[in-house]
């Protein structure tokens, strides 16, 4: 995947620094390292990686072109993105910017939806290789494991 993209932006006229990130730190480390030599990071993963890049995403001030490439890409979904590399990379090249309403709890940012309680250990639960054997369905897979742990709370939000 990172080849073709690669080559399909650079034929666009746009110059490319591929990496490769293993790790949250290292995503994050990659940001600061090309801050500023770029205007947009084109991220290729799913909500995940997203989550892992958005905080220096926001403290680089950089603008993001994602390539849905996660096993259930909520939020690619909900902005209603191609999920096909060529669709991706044309929207990026072509598509106009979206602003998107971020949250912050605890430091953390976030988009489209912030967990606690049973969603957090159905997070917690979901493992890589589930995610590969079974796709979405592992989701349930996990859902099932987490759901004996769960207990009942209650929360005060302010805003």
């Amino acid at each position: 995947m990172l080849q073709s993209g690669e080559a399909q932006l650079a034929a666009a006229g746009i110059e490319v620094f591929a990496r490769e990130s293993h790790s949250a730190a290292h995503t994050a480390a990659l940001i600061s390292e090309f801050r500023d030599r770029v205007q947009m990071l084109v991220l290729g993963g799913g909500d995940g990686t997203l989550h892992a890049a958005l905080g220096p995403l926001v403290e680089q001030g950089l603008t993001l072109g994602l390539i849905p490439a996660g096993t259930a890409n909520d939020f690619a979904r909900n902005l209603d993105l191609p999920d096909d590399i060529d669709g991706a990379l044309d929207a990026i090249v072509h598509g106009r910017p979206v602003a998107v309403d971020l949250g912050s709890a605890n430091g953390i940012y976030f988009c489209n939806v912030a967990h606690m309680g049973l969603g957090v250990r159905v997070t917690k639960e979901l493992s890589t290789a589930s995610k590969s054997r079974f796709g979405v369905f592992g989701y349930l897979q996990a859902l099932r494991q987490a759901l004996p742990e769960s207990r009942a709370f209650r929360a005060q939000v302010e805003a």
